[in-house]
This record gives structure tokens, C-alpha cells and sequence, in this order.
């Protein structure tokens, strides 16, 4: 007869590789790119807390590595400006094969509620929730990319273009003081299920599933994109999904 599953703690190693699907942190118009996202943590499992309901807590330490990228092939804009003269002027923009690209690495301690635990002798069904505090421990921002700009003065009806000292050229680089500010710290919500399958005559179990992360902070920001279109880096906008 299967009994319930034994009241013992339990030490896991975890491992996951997906997708890191960008939300609302990449910005119109830029084109999302799916980057790869790598967690691995290893985790200390209380017994279940009560005889009448399958609970535990789990706590554990990791590190979670992903990328962020976006692109944006070709755009134009019309701004309207002043130029060093004080004079108003319609600053036409023409952007080319700009590229941004952002790997992270943190440090995690992952804090959990499980609600179902393993057995030796029959599957069992588990799902978590809980929190992940995250230590930034490396990020790396490269991008690249080039912009002309030209000036339409209405009130003359004339175009400027390569003035050095009004700021128009062709192809310049777009991210010549872009930089990437990013947060030392931020906390992921989290959200998992899935199944534990023993291994017959052994105490090893393996559990195979599905999880979610999503950060409750902002990552940071990219500064230093007056060169940029709007005025905006592709990425960085808001949150990402993980």
C-alpha cells in the first residue's frame, strides 16, 4: 500500500535552460531578440511541516546567467531642435543596423514554499512559490551602430549637412557615450511545478518541471543616448522575464 511520502528533509541539486522572453523592457521600435537564460542552484528541503497537508520550505544558494538583446535595422526620425546658434531647425535622422547585446550574471538564495514531496516509491506532483534575492555578480553591455544627421532650416529653406561644429555628418557612431547602469540587487518572484520520479531501490529522486521568474526591480538603465532614436536605448525600458 502507498503511504505517504516519508517526513525526511531533502538535499537538491536543480538545473534549468530556457528562453528569456523581454517584455516591456524593450522599447518601439526596436526589434526583441530571445536570449538564452541558464539557472543552477542547490537547495536544503525542510520535512513536510504538517502530517495533514504536503508543505515544506526550501532555501538554497545559485546563480542565474542570461541575455538581452535588440536590434533595429533601419529608422528615420524628424525632431524638431535649436541649433548652437539659437536658430530652429528640423534635425532629420537616419539610424543603421544598430545592435545592443547584455549578458548578467547574479548570485541566488532562493526561498520557497513546496507544496507536495518526494516518495521512493510512486511519482509525485510538486509546485512552488517564492522569492529570489539576486546578487549582480558580472554584466557585460556591447552595442553597436551609426546615425547621419542632417538640419532643415524652414524659415531659409535650406539643408546643412556634414557641419562638424552644428553637429551633422554621416555615419557616426551611435554609441559613443552609451553605457550601462545596472543595479547591484534586485528580487525575482517565482513560480514552479512539476514532478518528482524515483529512481527504483535508491534515494535519489529526479523532478522535472516548469518554472517562471519575474523581477519585482528595475535591472537599471542605459545612459548617455541623446544619439539614439527618441532619445531611448533599446533595451533596458522596464522589467524582462526570465
Amino acid at each position: 500500500t502507498l503511504g505517504k511520502p516519508a517526513a525526511t528533509p531533502v538535499i537538491g541539486l536543480e538545473v534549468g535552460f530556457g528562453p528569456a522572453f523581454l517584455g516591456k523592457t524593450v522599447a518601439n521600435p526596436w526589434a526583441k531578440q530571445v536570449k538564452s537564460s541558464l539557472q543552477a542552484a542547490l537547495y536544503f528541503g525542510t520535512a513536510r511541516l504538517s502530517e495533514s497537508f504536503p508543505i515544506s520550505v526550501e532555501v538554497g544558494v545559485g546563480f542565474r546567467k542570461f541575455g538581452m538583446a535588440a536590434s533595429l535595422n533601419e529608422y528615420g526620425a524628424v525632431v524638431n531642435s535649436t541649433d548652437a546658434d539659437g536658430d530652429s531647425f528640423q534635425a532629420i535622422y537616419a539610424y543603421n543596423d544598430l545592435q545592443e547585446n547584455l549578458s548578467l550574471t547574479y548570485l541566488d538564495i532562493p526561498i520557497r514554499l513546496c507544496f507536495g514531496q518526494p516518495a521512493t516509491d510512486r511519482v509525485t506532483a510538486y509546485a512552488k512559490i517564492g522569492l529570489t534575492p539576486s546578487i549582480k555578480m558580472s554584466s557585460k553591455f556591447e552595442a553597436s551602430g551609426n546615425y547621419s544627421l542632417k538640419g532643415y532650416y524652414p524659415q531659409w529653406d535650406v539643408t546643412l549637412e556634414d557641419v562638424a561644429a552644428l553637429g551633422f555628418g554621416s555615419d557616426m557612431d551611435c554609441y559613443t557615450d552609451a553605457e550601462a547602469e545596472l543595479k547591484p540587487f534586485n528580487v525575482w518572484g517565482n513560480v514552479a511545478f512539476g514532478a518528482y520520479v524515483p529512481f527504483k531501490g535508491s534515494p535519489i529522486v529526479l523532478n522535472a518541471g516548469l518554472k517562471l521568474d519575474y523581477p519585482f526591480m528595475s535591472m537599471g538603465s542605459i545612459g548617455g543616448t541623446d544619439n539614439l532614436p527618441n532619445g531611448t536605448s533599446g533595451l533596458l525600458q522596464a522589467g524582462v522575464v526570465v
